[in-house]
């Protein structure tokens, strides 16, 4: 890399810093600044793979439900050697061969899990891959989590990020005011998805013949009670727009479609008002991943919880499940929204 371009990227990293700090309105050219990061650009290595047949690294099965694995990053680990004061690192990370409709989150080993996710694989899906940026724990590691199911994870480092010293000896006034307009100007918020496992799901009436079948799918055994619909609460932050639903399901029954539908209900008046809803409709074996990206109004898409609650529901077609049975089973939901 030529000094011009290291020079710039030191530019762009102390303002980003700056920014996020609150300190813009200090950073001008003759001003001496501190201890800043700066990334560095690497040609791509896999740190790790956890598949049984292209195993890289210390781990050679799929993460498990509810599972945490901690992947260390300083010194030579799987095909990557990166230094010891490496403070983040920018991956490609990729999930394959996921059992069930599941999300990944990445963070800092010696920081709390945060509530967003990094991935959200689905089964019968192909491989999933996301640009993940992590901060490590002060020994250099990160880790991952999977929801539910089991998933195998591998991923590549594009680069890393370090502490440098800088100085306004090499770039002018003029050129930190530009890129400091530039970092303030408006951006949109990320859009982020919340997913929601069947298990998370009871019955309105609890009956016995209601369950949760193997590998965390939703059905009615063959014979079953006619009448019953399944419920979850969503807890989606306050302001937020709404923007669309998924719903799993495995189909294979040829007369039968099973409703999920997103609610809102007024705290003080029990009317239940659609938001998305999507059908599952007769197909070969096999799991369909239903979308509905279109509100029922365009007033119902702004999540205000002082007035609403905000629950999912889950009904066969009619109402009943009486013959059901195990040929349609729901998976999970996941709910696209951008935060206020």
């Amino acid at each position: 890399m030529s000094r011009l371009r290291t020079q710039w990227l030191a530019i762009g990293a102390a303002v980003a810093v700056a920014l996020g700090t609150g300190g813009a309105v200090g950073v001008r050219a003759g001003v001496s600044s501190g201890e800043r990061t700066v990334y560095v650009p690497i040609t791509p290595c896999r740190l790790f793979d956890t598949r049984a047949d292209s195993t890289v690294g210390q781990r050679n099965t799929p993460l498990g439900p509810g599972e945490t694995y901690t992947v260390a990053a300083h010194g030579t680990n799987g095909q990557c050697t990166l230094p010891d004061d490496a403070a983040g690192v920018t991956l490609n990370v990729t999930a394959v061969g996921a059992t069930e409709l599941t999300y990944l989150t990445l963070w800092p080993a010696d920081a709390p899990k945060p509530l967003a996710s990094s991935l959200n694989p689905a089964p019968g899906a192909g491989p999933t891959p996301n640009a993940v940026v992590t901060d490590l724990a002060a020994d250099g590691t990160f880790s991952i989590f999977n929801f539910v199911g089991r998933v195998d994870v591998l991923a590549d480092v594009v680069g890393y990020y370090v502490g440098h010293d800088h100085d306004d000896r090499y770039y002018t006034r003029a050129e930190v005011d530009q890129l400091i307009a530039a970092a303030t100007a408006p951006t949109a918020p990320a859009l982020t998805h919340m997913s929601i496992a069947a298990t998370a799901f009871t019955a309105r009436v609890p009956l016995t013949d209601r369950q949760i079948g193997s590998g965390a799918q939703l059905y009615v055994p063959m014979g079953g009670q006619a009448a019953d619909d399944f419920i979850a609460a969503v807890n989606l932050p306050d302001g937020s727009r709404l923007s669309a639903m998924r719903a799993s399901v495995w189909d294979d029954a040829t007369l039968l479609s099973l409703n999920v539908t997103l609610y809102r209900i007024p705290t003080f008046n029990p009317v239940f008002d659609t938001i998305y809803g999507v059908v599952s409709a007769a197909d070969a074996p096999g799991t369909l991943n239903l979308l509905d990206d279109v509100p029922a109004n365009q007033g119902v898409t702004l999540v205000d919880n002082s007035a609403f609650n905000y629950v999912v529901m889950v009904s066969p077609s009619g109402g009943n499940w009486n013959s059901v049975g195990t040929d349609l089973r729901f998976q999970g939901v996941v709910i696209d929204y951008t935060p206020a």
